[in-house]
């Protein structure tokens, strides 16, 4: 163990870490089979260009370019094709493009670049810079975050339907639901409009939506505020859910059976001489409700799991 703790300093990461990251290459597959695994590339960032409807982000898609360079370019002003894949600047693009989504303030967009495994050091000053530009880069995310707060508050107020583009929220007096693109809801328990102390200003008070769920710290049923960044969270992350489980019934039906999913990823175990181009193809095909949707993954096989 301190052999393994000198080496985990060398490459700055945790033990924990480097075992779980070691743990992979033990699931192999069988003599003449191989595992075909496959990714998600960017699929919450995807999601939320789709739903927001956020040009630029939809066009960096759509075109092949990053997102990441995409706006690192503009917190740096340097050109998308001057920041190397493994930079820092490019990291900060990561960051920044997977947190800000999501209504994430400067405070806690500095605690999470300054954390591993991004390791960047942010003067608060600048976390501010870096979250404004980011709102004004793509003013169609914000707008989607308040679209679907006012949306859902409508809802819950007068038990009704209330549709968001792609979106639809719904309420009664026991039960609160977003309706996805697939048509699959998200449930929540007795929702409730409160009128609260707003934190941000002093002496002001604003409406919040809350609803009776699990405390992800303590595991106790409680009412649990949520607005509108926290929503469109929901709303990606479900639609990253729905692609994945309709990419494994997929693969089952083409002759790939499935054994493991992992966030976004797909594993799988089939003799080795099947194709793994028809294995990307069949995780790259978009169900008729996301017929617009660009899906891409990485995907490869191999003998042995990992990274």
């Amino acid at each position: 163990f301190r052999d393994a703790g000198h080496l985990a300093e060398s490459l700055s990461t945790s033990v924990p870490d480097l075992v779980s990251s070691a743990l992979r290459s033990f699931i192999c597959a069988e003599p003449g089979k191989k595992l075909f695994v496959s990714d998600f590339s960017n699929i919450e960032t995807r999601n939320l260009a789709w739903v927001a409807n956020c040009k630029l982000l939809n066009e960096a898609f759509s075109t092949g370019k990053c997102p990441y360079r995409q706006f690192a370019s503009r917190v740096y002003n340097i050109r998308p094709d001057d920041i190397a894949k493994g930079s820092q600047e490019r990291q900060l693009g990561k960051v920044a493009a997977l947190g800000l989504g999501y209504g994430m303030g400067h405070q806690k967009f500095r605690d999470t670049a300054g954390a591993p495994p991004y390791n960047i050091e942010l003067p608060e000053d600048r976390a501010k810079e870096i979250v404004k530009l980011y709102r004004e880069t793509y003013p169609e995310v914000p707008t989607f975050w308040r679209a679907c707060e006012d949306a859902f508050t409508k809802a819950i107020n007068e038990k009704s339907s209330v549709p968001v583009g792609r979106i639809t929220f719904g309420a009664t007096a026991e039960w609160g639901w977003i309706v996805l693109p697939s048509d699959r809801a998200i449930w929540m328990r007795e929702p409730r409009i409160n009128r609260v102390a707003d934190r941000w200003r002093e002496g002001k008070t604003r409406l919040e939506i809350s609803y009776m769920g699990i405390d992800s710290k303590t595991k106790q049923w409680v009412r649990r505020s949520t607005y509108g960044g926290s929503l469109v969270e929901s709303i990606c992350q479900a639609i990253a859910a729905d692609l994945l489980q309709e990419a494994m019934h997929r693969m089952e039906a083409n002759g790939y059976p499935v054994i493991l999913s992992v966030h976004d990823e797909v594993i799988i175990e089939a003799p080795e001489h099947l194709s793994v181009d028809r294995f990307h193809e069949l995780m790259r095909v978009r169900p008729a409700w996301a017929h617009d949707l660009p899906v891409e993954c990485e995907s490869h096989a191999s003998r042995r799991y990992g990274k």
